[in-house]
């Protein structure tokens, strides 16, 4: 099997002591070894014991070794439970696999968002390490109980030159500072960040960060032509 290491094979003298062993990697683990040596009839079980010990016969033996994936469970703990639902996208996870999570808001306010802004370890009421800063974690192998962090998000508009040219839309939660930052197009000389909904510069730095109010934003990158 390419899922496991497997010691044993070789050259041996008709009666002589022949040991297998089959060491699976993470995430499986043994079920039986199977003999097709006559590839004319079906394989068949001759141990259900990673170390198979057997008396070499007068003929070429071929051994195959059986593994399945183990299943491990996914325990979650939510933490915001009166505004969102947070749930897997599967049911069956295995070692190694990513695993997503959905992030839906219970209320009846179709302009309201919350995102998961964290996945964290979680033992016995203690919130550990950080394991994922989105949605997405990559399953262990071992089952696991994680914490979710769930925050209200506003959207974030920014474009460049003004409102007639399209830009990139995305959201934060409240108080995520935003990295500003922009190429001066040729001919042209920054002027500042606008707030289109203040009406006003909300600097005149070119490269400034902006901590996220709890309100939709919209910002453009404004020049002029030098």
């Amino acid at each position: 099997s390419n899922n496991s290491t497997v010691t044993g094979a070789g050259t041996y003298g008709y009666n002589s002591e022949v040991t297998v062993t089959c060491t699976p990697n993470k995430g499986y683990e043994f079920v039986s070894w199977y003999d097709e040596t006559d590839k004319s009839k079906s394989s068949y079980v001759v141990s259900n014991e990673p170390v198979y010990t057997f008396k070499m016969p007068d003929h070429d033996v071929r051994l195959w070794d059986c593994l399945r994936n183990i299943e491990y469970s996914v325990t979650i703990v939510n933490s915001d439970p009166e505004h969102v639902n947070v749930y897997t996208s599967g049911q069956k996870y295995y070692y190694d696999n990513k695993i997503t999570l959905n992030v839906v808001y219970i209320g009846t306010d179709r302009d309201v968002y919350y995102e998961c802004t964290g996945i964290y370890l979680y033992d016995n009421g203690v919130i550990g390490e950080k394991i994922s800063d989105y949605n997405v974690f990559t399953m262990p192998d071992h089952d696991i109980t994680i914490y979710v962090k769930v925050e209200r998000v506003y959207s974030f508009y920014i474009a460049y030159f003004d409102e007639n040219i399209s830009g990139l839309s995305t959201s934060y939660p409240e108080g995520k500072e935003i990295k500003l930052n922009t190429l001066v197009p040729e001919y042209t000389k920054f002027i500042g960040w606008y707030d289109i909904d203040k009406k006003e510069y909300i600097s005149r730095d070119l490269q400034y960060t902006y901590v996220m109010p709890n309100h939709r934003v919209t910002i453009y990158a404004r020049f002029e032509f030098d």
